[in-house]
């Protein structure tokens, strides 16, 4: 008879255990979707929204690149083609448009290249975004190494502007 409940109270003991472990991972679940997925995707439908709005009250030809800026004030970045031509568009949080660059920009390689011989650290295209800063346009160079978060900014004519160290 001792023997069956000694059994028993393992059987229970191992059923509570895998049971508190799934209550936690549903907990740790819920948490995610709460705190971070839902408001991820609102954001990303707010900028989706933004972009629309901007694109039909200007009748702009979208060119795939689209970006919200945020540092002191917020700017969002939109590249379309005017008269087939690429063209940066910098508009303000209330979608006033601030400013338009459509000269031909350097190529990101060459801003690959001066970061590499810069700050010997390897940077893709995919680290190199287009924002508004200081009432210009920037090329802005997000990259990470194990102790720091680093940013560089170039104009879009290649010139070194400044770099922050996190």
């Amino acid at each position: 008879m001792d023997f069956t409940n000694e059994k028993k109270k393992q059987s229970n003991l191992g059923s509570n255990l895998i049971l508190l472990v799934l209550v936690i991972l549903l907990v740790i679940v819920i948490f995610y979707v709460i705190f971070v997925h839902l408001p991820y995707n609102d954001h990303q439908r707010e900028l989706d929204s933004i972009r629309t709005s901007i694109i039909e009250k200007d009748k702009l030809n979208y060119d795939n690149y689209f970006m919200e800026y945020n540092r002191s004030k917020t700017y969002y970045i939109i590249r379309v083609k005017i008269k087939g031509k690429k063209t940066y568009l910098a508009y303000n949080d209330k979608k006033k448009l601030v400013d338009k660059y459509s000269d031909e920009p350097v190529s990101k390689s060459v801003i690959i290249a001066d970061v590499e011989n810069r700050v010997k650290e390897t940077v893709s295209e995919k680290d190199i975004k287009v924002g508004y800063e200081d009432d210009q346009f920037r090329y802005i160079v997000k990259y990470q190494t194990d102790n720091s978060l680093n940013y560089l900014y170039y104009t879009l004519d290649g010139k070194f502007v400044k770099q922050y160290r996190l």
